[in-house]
């Protein structure tokens, strides 16, 4: 029972990690060609960074979770 729930999360975090790779490549794309203004420049900015921040977060978690898998 717990290998399933190890799997589940694994999964789980997966998804969130190609949901904030989507999301960042969404933003990249979007805002690549525009030239914003300095306060919309900054908000795109420091979204850009806790989208980064949160899917390495969720890819770092993922990978523990698979060590945790292989090793156990």
């Amino acid at each position: 029972m717990g290998i399933v729930v190890v799997w589940i999360i694994y999964f789980i975090l997966l998804l969130l990690s190609l949901i904030y790779a989507g999301v960042i490549v969404y933003h990249i794309l979007k805002y690549r060609y525009d030239d914003l203004p300095r306060e919309q420049a900054q908000y795109a900015g420091r979204a850009l960074s806790i989208y980064l921040g949160l899917g390495g977060l969720t890819l770092l978690l993922s990978i523990v979770v698979a060590l945790f898998m292989i090793l156990f």
